[in-house]
């Protein structure tokens, strides 16, 4: 199957970006804990948590398998391989997937390459996409994709950047840029180390339309309850959230 054309699959330089910002991602190694210090594992991993057990996702007599996607450093999918998941680790960022070995000693399976590596799995029971969706241009056939390599009764959970929280920055001038007349759902720029890269802002109800397309029903969202990283927003008393989540089943 043939998709995603220009995007981050076959984009080279968008590959090399990830590639040279894996340092902002990398835990502190003297941490015992390497979800210490990772501020979207600490926000989504609490909800993600409850999910799998209110659905009972990681039970079975073999072990079920996860897939978390655009993995970065490992960090998730080394806590999901210690819950009784067999998980794939998948990054496009080879710099990123091998600081995922480092991490996880060999525990999980790491992958990087094309999209292919993921499309010739069988399916999963758990696929996890956090901080990924706002760097696809082409995100409808992405979700498509996904949606084929779950189990039917399997949950496909994600988390992006809360709407809310982008317009906040952007009326801040903060970490955000290039958001013509500041209407959303809109492309621009987030800021990540000292680099600038693409960001595409889309509401809820722009995801839920998308799923639904692609034969799939949300059971559940959320918004997330860590503290804001931005002391800007703080001073300006802001109360929103910065991490918008969501999951899907297929419809059956």
């Amino acid at each position: 199957m043939q998709i995603f054309k220009n995007n981050i699959y076959s984009n080279t330089s968008l590959i090399n970006f990830w590639d040279e910002v894996v340092s902002c991602f990398v835990p502190n190694d003297k941490e015992q804990d390497l979800s210490r210090g990772n501020e979207n594992f600490n926000a989504v991993y609490p909800v993600l948590s409850n999910i799998i057990n209110s659905c009972q996702l990681n039970i079975g007599e073999v072990k079920p398998r996860a897939l978390d996607f655009g993995c970065g450093t490992g960090i998730l999918a080394i806590e999901l391989s210690k819950i009784n998941f067999d998980a794939l680790a998948y990054d496009t960022s080879r710099e990123m997937i091998r600081q995922a070995k480092l991490l996880s000693r060999d525990n999980i399976l790491c992958e990087t390459g094309a999209l292919d590596v993921v499309l010739r799995q069988p399916p999963f029971r758990l696929i996890t996409v956090v901080m990924v969706f706002q760097f696809v241009s082409d995100l409808e056939s992405l979700i498509i994709a996904l949606r084929e390599k779950l189990e039917d009764n399997g949950v496909l959970f994600f988390a992006v950047h809360h709407i809310e929280y982008v317009k906040e920055c952007v009326r801040l001038e903060l970490k955000f840029r290039g958001f013509a007349n500041n209407t959303f759902p809109a492309t621009g720029e987030i800021q990540i180390g000292s680099r600038w890269i693409t960001t595409y802002v889309r509401s809820p109800e722009w995801y839920d339309k998308t799923f639904a397309i692609a034969g799939m029903k949300q059971i559940g969202h959320s918004l997330s309850t860590t503290p804001i990283d931005v002391p800007q927003l703080a001073q300006n008393q802001w109360k929103g959230s910065k991490y918008y989540m969501a999951w899907y089943k297929k419809e059956q």
